[in-house]
């Protein structure tokens, strides 16, 4: 019995760092933070307040928002640690293409889970939720 209860401890010794160093990479892992999938919030845009915005596999970017005037577009997104750039390809106010230039924001991307907040460089804050499925 003491021959088992001496293996065991043995056992137990070897085999909890490796258990300990194994759950600290599985938390790192599992911390980080996904970003793509459909998100309802704001856009640096005039009065595009309520949005559905798609972050798509492989940076691909798509929006739409309520109200007046009712923009649309179309672009590329870049997401990498904490930050979250959106370049905008195709900019549409109401059903026709805008004559403004084709924007480009970046900020920060700060919250867990289903509600991020998205800060851009010039100060602004933009309050995201992920679009149940």
């Amino acid at each position: 019995m003491r021959r088992l209860a001496a293996a065991f401890l043995t056992l137990l010794r070897l085999a909890l760092p490796g258990g300990c160093l194994l759950a600290a990479f599985l938390g790192l892992a599992c911390s980080r933070r996904m970003i793509q999938g459909e998100w309802q919030g704001g856009l640096p845009l005039p009065d595009a307040r309520d949005c559905s915005i798609r972050l798509e596999s492989g940076g691909r970017l798509r929006f739409a928002c309520e109200g007046d005037p009712r923009w649309s577009g179309f672009g590329r997104f870049r997401w990498e640690g904490d930050r979250l750039e959106l370049q905008v390809e195709t900019l549409l106010r109401g059903p026709a293409r805008s004559d403004e230039v084709a924007p480009s924001w970046s900020g920060t991307v700060t919250g867990p889970g289903n509600q991020i907040t998205w800060r851009l460089e010039s100060g602004e804050r933009y309050v995201w939720v992920r679009k149940p499925r």
